[in-house]
């Protein structure tokens, strides 16, 4: 493991132990994703041509309520360097718009979850090139024997992140990313 994705682990795991997530109950369990079968693909729009980029290396965790199987606390933080849109060239580029050197990660952490039926809201902030935003995300949570599914989607402006729109043959790209998840937590069927 190299030394940023050591970084991020040990960072998540203070983000959901320090005092914005307490849990002291026995049906709550501290769940990190599965690396194997998550993945977060962004998707871009150019006059010219569109665009996706997946990364299957998801630093995640929640607190997970199994009596209530409900999800209670996430956090979530992949590093840019990951995504890969099959363009070596085009995934080279954006991590220079993007200033990847300089803030290689994309950070989300809860502040509330709702859950209505398999449908959650989720709010909280995303850390985007060093700027925090709060974002609301609605999600399903489903479950078999073994995963509890995390999937949905959400669009992000970058303008609102002080990113630039990148630009090709002096046409600018969309400002809005969307962003589609599957992530998946290991549980047990009681």
């Amino acid at each position: 493991m190299n030394p940023p994705k050591v970084f991020l682990n040990v960072l998540l795991v203070f983000m959901l132990s320090s005092s914005f997530i307490s849990y002291d109950d026995q049906d709550k369990k501290k769940i990190v994703a599965d690396k194997a079968v998550s993945e977060i693909t962004y998707s871009m729009v150019h006059p010219l041509h569109e665009w996706t980029g997946t990364s299957k290396d998801i630093n995640g965790i929640i607190i997970y309520h199994e009596e209530e199987s409900r999800i209670e606390s996430v956090a979530i933080s992949v590093l840019l360097s990951t995504f890969d849109s099959k363009n070596s060239n085009r995934d080279s580029h954006a991590l220079e718009v993007l200033d990847a050197i300089k803030y290689p990660t994309v950070k989300f952490s809860s502040n509330n979850i709702q859950k209505n039926g398999d449908d959650i809201t989720i709010t909280g902030n995303l850390v985007f090139h060093n700027v925090t935003k709060p974002v609301t995300i609605t999600a399903k949570q489903t479950k078999d024997k073994k995963k509890l599914w995390v999937t949905g989607s959400f669009n992000v402006d970058i303008t609102e992140y002080q990113i630039e729109q990148p630009s090709l043959m002096g046409f600018k790209a969309e400002k809005e990313i969307g962003m589609n998840f599957k992530i998946a937590f290991p549980i047990t069927d009681k």
